[in-house]
């Protein structure tokens, strides 16, 4: 026979659980309160201390000479003139401050003239000077010579930082942005922080600070330190601006204006598509590349018309490596031009230089256009 609960047991039970929980919800109630009440003091605070730092910015560029509110403290034996403010804020009541005017005793340096990168050859400056170097040219490098300083401002000056900016793959054509944030920092010298080595740099998620050779880039000795290959080198540096930075700083750590150089473009291989045509009667499109296409194609980075479904197969041509036949999966129209078209990085890959970046018309991995068959 089971036993259950009596009613009197039912009853001392909840009871019990009742004592329990009004011990407790004052305590649960009491630390929400807390919470809020934190929330909003961080908030006055904040916004308090914005505003007495407001104040202070505008003090502190006025030299104290009114008698109702200049005051003088000795630091060290030292007599220090000041403002003495009080300040009445929002929430906090009255602050009092004694505020120094803010005394800076040296300029910011000023580069003569913009830094220039030249294209050397067997280290000799080529003539006249091209605004393009072949990336794979092993005994091409670029070089800057040190800016100088403006005589007023060089007795103030202590150092430079030197950078290489990159930016991402383009055409020549293309106008380079003059916007430094829209370029990846290849390297820099900073006196300021520790130097690393090429090598060390390929592990840090930071800009490399290499002093070897900062105003100077060697691809070809790049290649060999890091070990690239020419697929890495090319995605990596190839087909882009390259500009050179230089920014001052005084022995206060006042920073200057950063001057920039011109640009230089890296040549590099690309695979380029020359057309694609349909081929009348069956579902394939032909497309032509301007060199050697490996037989083995990723179909994951083929985006072809919603019209011509999905890619059912890729084939290199037998006796032209420079042609592919793609395989498509509905039966359409094809007596009209067909856009929206995409090859991606990896979808072929150039016989010599693996998976690098497939060009049509200019573009980087852009649109093609598929045209009527013959």
């Amino acid at each position: 026979m089971k036993k259950g609960f009596t009613l009197i047991e039912v009853i001392l039970g909840i009871f019990l659980i009742s004592l329990i929980a009004m011990t407790f919800i004052p305590m649960v109630s009491f630390s929400f309160k807390n919470i809020v009440h934190s929330q909003e003091f961080t908030r006055t605070l904040f916004a308090d201390q914005e505003y007495v730092e407001n104040e202070m910015e505008t003090w502190q560029e006025i030299e104290p000479t009114d008698p109702n509110t200049t005051g003088t403290i000795s630091i060290f034996g030292v007599d220090i003139k000041g403002h003495e403010i009080e300040l009445a804020t929002p929430t906090s009541g009255e602050v009092n401050i004694f505020l120094p005017q803010r005394t800076i005793l040296d300029e910011i340096p000023v580069i003569k003239s913009p830094p220039v990168v030249v294209v050397k050859n067997n280290n000799v400056n080529i003539s006249p000077q091209p605004n393009k170097f072949n990336l794979f040219s092993s005994t091409t490098t670029l070089f800057v010579n040190e800016v100088d300083i403006t005589d007023l401002t060089k007795q103030f000056f202590l150092m430079n930082i030197y950078r290489w900016y990159l930016s991402q793959e383009t055409n020549i054509t293309n106008t380079p942005s003059s916007n430094t944030n829209d370029y990846t920092v290849l390297k820099e010298w900073n006196e300021a922080r520790s130097p690393v080595s090429l090598v060390e740099s390929l592990t840090l998620n930071f800009i490399p600070n290499i002093k070897l050779g900062y105003n100077t880039i060697d691809f070809t000795s790049l290649k060999t330190a890091m070990s690239f290959t020419d697929e890495e080198m090319i995605n990596r540096f190839g087909n882009r601006f390259i500009q050179y930075g230089v920014t001052p700083f005084s022995e206060a750590g006042r920073i200057g204006k950063e001057e920039l150089s011109n640009f230089i473009y890296i040549q590099a291989p690309r695979i380029e598509i020359l057309e694609s045509k349909f081929i009348n009667g069956e579902n394939k499109l032909q497309i032509v590349f301007n060199n050697n296409v490996l037989d083995t194609f990723n179909t994951d980075h083929f985006e072809l018309n919603p019209l011509l479904g999905g890619v059912v197969a890729v084939t290199r041509d037998a006796t032209n490596h420079k042609v592919i036949l793609v395989e498509y999966e509905n039966i359409i129209d094809q007596t009209t031009d067909l856009i929206t078209n995409y090859l991606h990085r990896g979808a072929v890959s150039d016989e010599t230089y693996g998976a690098i970046s497939i060009w049509y018309n200019d573009i980087l991995e852009g649109e093609f256009i598929v045209e009527p068959g013959n």
